[in-house]
Formats: structure tokens, sequence, C-alpha cells
């Protein structure tokens, strides 16, 4: 196993992308909310109202299961 020595900017980046995958300003502390905040993301949740389209001619992404 390799050694890997993480900065506080690493750190900062990484609970930035967290925060940002949540879309919530979070509090994180290293590990523990670091940990329970990655398993808790879901990209692949469902949404379960209704979808309203409208056509472009650049694709649009809908997620759905």
């Amino acid at each position: 196993m390799d050694l890997y020595i993480v900065t506080k900017e690493t750190l900062a980046s990484i609970a930035e992308a967290i925060r940002n995958k949540r879309g919530e300003n979070l509090k994180l502390i290293f590990p523990t909310d670091f940990i329970t905040e990655i398993n808790n993301i879901n990209d692949n949740s469902s949404y379960n109202g209704s979808y309203v389209i409208t056509p472009t001619v650049t694709p649009q992404i809908l997620n759905t299961q």
C-alpha cells in the first residue's frame, strides 16, 4: 500500500464536493462525516413527480428509474 499525504486543502475540496452533491452547506468533520455523507449519496435516486419537457436542440437528461 502506498502512503498518501492529504493536505487540509485536499480535505476542503472533498468536503466542498460533498456539499455540492448534497446541495447543502454542511459542516463536515473528517473522517466520520465524510464517510457518512459519501455513503448517503445516491446517484440513482428516482423522482416520483411529473415532468414538463420543453423540446430543445440540445440534449436533456432526465433522472428516471
